[in-house]
């Protein structure tokens, strides 16, 4: 079985570099991302959802600058 998940793993590779996805990681305080988190549960949205939402924001404000 392990050997099919890393086979798994790299068609997902495949398709993340296909498709021009990357990973970010960052580090910020727990208490911040866990009251992030319960936000968007509350809100019923994913946490990549509400991230990629406010760096659109984020982008669009700084354009209108």
């Amino acid at each position: 079985m392990e050997g099919k998940a890393v086979s798994e793993k790299r068609a997902q590779d495949r398709w993340n570099a296909k498709n021009g996805y990357i990973s970010k990681n960052f580090k910020m305080y727990r208490s911040l991302a866990e009251e992030f988190k319960q936000a968007c549960d509350s809100a019923g949205v994913s946490q990549a959802e509400a991230i990629q939402r406010l760096m659109r924001e984020f982008i669009a404000n700084q354009k209108q600058e």
